[in-house]
């Protein structure tokens, strides 16, 4: 006599909350931390509003044509990885029921800032190298990549082995961390943006200055505390997940980084043609 076929059954996996739901939980988190937010992210967003109003007097000419401001870009591009590091640290400190400060935040970030910086910059690679690869790859890899900065700060894993932990957390669900971005952009930005109408919208100085300031001081933490709540509840559904990344994963990063590295010097050069070709036509 056969066996019968034994069936299969088919384990949903479990749903986020709603965005609503995940934003309340991360406006209560940053409410009640709010000074030390402010007091992380003031100095940068400080910076970043004058290389905002500087971008747009240079205008049409980009900021790092002069060597002057192409220095002032890579301060402001260091300074705001510092500052994302430290909101990071302190959402971390936060979620685990600890007390912490600005400056036990930024003291992290700087014990760490190299290995945090190639981190970025390989994600960076990595994204534009997908990008490249009909754009779709890159929008995937960013999605995959979104709780890097989480692992990273956690101690669980550093560099590539961090940015494939990542990939391992967001599997099964980059749909859903699109769909919950997407919505909470539109919430948190349209206002925004409505704002700065009456001042000429973001073509002007006070336009820019606004959207800078503004995303700075409040967009930019809650983007971070509304991540970190959807890193806990896919760690709380997964559970906490160990590097297992093989030679082949390891080396297909490797590969789109050098494909985003070799685009990209591509591109820059073919814009600083152009660029030089301007002055010429206008004659």
């Amino acid at each position: 006599m056969e066996n019968a076929p034994v069936s299969q059954t088919v384990i949903p996996r479990p749903n986020l909350p709603g965005p609503i739901a995940l934003l309340k939980q991360a406006w209560s988190v940053f409410g009640k931390n709010f000074w030390l937010f402010l007091t992380i992210i003031s100095a940068p967003t400080i910076l970043a509003a004058v290389v905002a109003v500087m971008r747009a007097k240079a205008l049409p000419q980009p900021l790092t044509t002069t060597p002057g401001g192409l220095i002032l870009e890579i301060v402001n591009f260091l300074v705001s990885i510092l500052a994302g590091g430290a909101i990071i640290t302190a959402g971390l400190k936060l979620a685990a029921g600890e007390t912490t400060s600005a400056d036990q935040a930024y003291r992290r970030v700087f014990n760490l800032f190299f290995p945090f910086l190639w981190l970025n910059i390989l994600m960076l690679l990595i994204i534009w190298g997908g990008t490249t690869l009909l754009i779709i790859p890159g929008i995937i890899l960013s999605l995959c990549f979104f709780f890097t900065g989480f692992i990273f700060f956690s101690g669980t894993a550093k560099g590539i082995d961090a940015l494939l932990l990542s990939k391992d957390y967001a599997k099964g669900y980059t749909a859903t961390i699109f769909g919950r971005l997407l919505v909470v952009g539109l919430i948190l930005m349209i206002p925004l943006l409505l704002v700065t109408i009456p001042f000429g919208g973001t073509n002007t100085v006070v336009g820019t200055l606004i959207i800078t300031i503004v995303s700075g001081v409040m967009l930019q933490p809650l983007i971070v505390l509304y991540s970190l709540e959807i890193f806990k509840k896919i760690q709380q559904i997964k559970g906490v997940l160990q590097p297992q990344s093989s030679k082949k994963a390891k080396r297909t990063m490797y590969a789109l980084a050098v494909l985003g590295l070799l685009s990209g010097i591509g591109l820059t050069i073919l814009f600083l043609k152009l660029l030089a070709a301007v002055p010429v036509q206008m004659h």
